[in-house]
């Protein structure tokens, strides 16, 4: 599952009207942002230097290699939390 990819590959897997463009040229699923919550900011503008990254999402749990043990939202693993904490 992806929640953001290039724009071009999103139109593919969404179609345009779920989508939300962002200046960089990549893409938001609305779908996906629904599904999984949106990110924990007050401006979705930040979201344009988010770092790219990949999990797995399995039995509602999200994991990767700093969060074996799993937590509930993609926007709790280890990554997003400190991009999250640096915007304060």
């Amino acid at each position: 599952m992806f929640l953001c990819v290039f724009y071009e590959d999103a139109v593919d897997l969404w179609g345009e009207e779920d989508l939300i463009k962002t200046i960089s040229g990549a893409a938001w699923s609305k779908q996906m942002l629904s599904l999984y919550s949106t990110p924990p900011v007050e401006d979705i503008r930040l979201l344009e230097y988010l770092p790219q990254h990949t999990w797995v999402c399995k039995n509602s749990k999200f994991y990767d290699a700093e969060n074996p043990e799993g937590v509930n939202s993609p926007w709790e693993l280890l990554i997003f939390k400190n991009y999250f904490k640096s915007l304060l």
